[in-house]
């Protein structure tokens, strides 16, 4: 039986086809009339085919270097490293030798590429690499990247190599959802372990929501260093990449805010937690940035500022004063009143609010309150309503305008810092 890709080769290399792509690129919205006419002229297969490249390349734009010119397929696509976060990693590899286990759709290889001495891009699926090939003489990378099929557990480069690895985070069961649990991965704990005893250095890609202090925790057992980094861009965690060996640095844990490059360094500590932190006027909420958060390191921001937080996690800080910095995004409280529909709705039309932002924490969906206001709210929008689960059982909801100008979006680079003394 032949696969998908083999059919996507075929309209790949035939110009025949090449109308048809163009035809499907050009329109995003296709009619109904307009697709039946080009499966009807093209054929079925083909014109499956080309519509998941299309699509992948959609799904890609932005996210891999001239996507619109790739060979992609939408799942792997999805898994792929975005570019700005590829090359922020690749740099800690500059000039050495590196695989790149489990390699798929070669986001990181790619951005290795430019950094690395050489690099080999391995993967277990015939498939990925065939693509990988045609991808790298896209991008004029074939003589600097070598691909190789094979099991990531296992890979034929010496132990002075460095490694990268991106295990395959997807359940096998049918919902086929990402997991959270390491043990789950392809390869899982142990081989990670494994390979971080057997090489000198490297970066193991996790989800940003897994469990990776196991794994730390596992590695300190078996006598590696590491050192983990939450990474966000433009405010969403992408992953978290635990560096191990002669790569990991001297702290446990980082924070990396791109594309600014912001980023902090230090020991995880618990947050100081105030239940009711809109009870005095003209109090301030301010949004930390999600690497923050996620790596445990907010409870130094927040003391450097003289914050506290009002939800479990850090996520939200509390404090009496405008504060600048790179890690957080300023709300000014104008209201803080029960989390009820009528009451919001009462209180906002005193304000003059027509929408807002709807932002939650501690278990409370968003669409909840989505229809509390008159309208949806535009990318604009900086009217913002807060709600976060109270640990009495209720709610409050607190009204604050969100403030342009602080320095969680200034542009501008800060040099690291170690705030593990904090």
């Amino acid at each position: 039986m032949k696969s998908p890709a083999e059919d996507e080769a075929r309209v790949l290399a035939s110009p025949e086809f090449a109308e048809l792509i163009e035809t499907l690129t050009r329109d995003s919205e296709p009619n109904i009339s307009t697709l039946q006419k080009l499966r009807s002229r093209f054929g079925p297969t083909a014109f499956a085919a080309a519509s998941r490249i299309v699509a992948a390349r959609r799904k890609a734009t932005g996210k891999l270097p001239e996507a619109e010119r790739l060979w992609l397929d939408p799942v792997r696509t999805e898994q792929a490293t975005h570019r700005v976060v590829s090359a922020h990693k690749a740099l800690r590899f500059a000039g050495a030798k590196v695989a790149d286990l489990c390699c798929g759709i070669g986001g990181d290889s790619f951005a290795l590429a430019r950094f690395a001495d050489k690099v080999v891009a391995l993967d277990l699926d015939p498939d990925t690499i065939l693509r990988l090939k045609h991808n790298l003489g896209i991008l004029g990378l074939d003589h600097q990247v070598r691909p190789v099929l094979g099991d990531a557990a296992w890979p034929p480069v010496p132990p002075d190599w460095l490694i990268h690895i991106d295990p395959d985070r997807r359940s096998h069961e049918r919902s086929g959802r990402p997991v959270r649990q390491i043990d789950a991965y392809t390869p899982g704990t142990s081989a990670l372990v494994r390979l971080m005893k057997t090489y000198q250095g490297g970066a193991i890609k996790l989800g940003p929501a897994s469990d990776f202090a196991t794994l730390e925790k596992a590695a300190k057992t078996a006598g590696v260093r590491t050192e983990t980094e939450i990474v966000s861009l433009d405010g969403e965690c992408k992953e978290a990449t635990l560096w191990f060996g002669h790569l990991a640095g001297e702290s446990p844990r980082r924070a990396t805010s791109l594309p600014a490059g912001h980023s902090v360094c230090g020991v995880e500590r618990p947050i100081e937690f105030e239940d009711d932190p809109a009870s005095k006027p003209n109090r301030w909420i301010f949004e930390a940035d999600p690497a923050l958060t996620r790596s445990g390191l907010v409870s130094q921001v927040a003391k450097e500022h003289g914050l506290k937080s009002c939800t479990t996690d850090g996520a939200w800080l509390a404090g009496s004063v405008p504060t600048d910095s790179p890690w957080l995004t300023p709300f000014e409280v104008v209201a803080e009143i029960a989390a009820d529909r009528k009451i919001v709705r009462a209180e906002a039309r005193k304000l003059g609010w027509t929408s807002a932002v709807v932002k939650t924490r501690g278990g409370e969906g968003a669409d909840r309150f989505s229809g509390w206001f008159d309208r949806k709210p535009g990318g604009m929008t900086r009217e913002t309503m807060l709600v976060a689960y109270r640990q009495g059982g209720k709610s409050r909801a607190i009204l604050a305008v969100r403030q342009d100008g602080f320095g969680a979006i200034d542009g501008s680079i800060k040099p690291d810092r170690d705030v593990s003394s904090g």
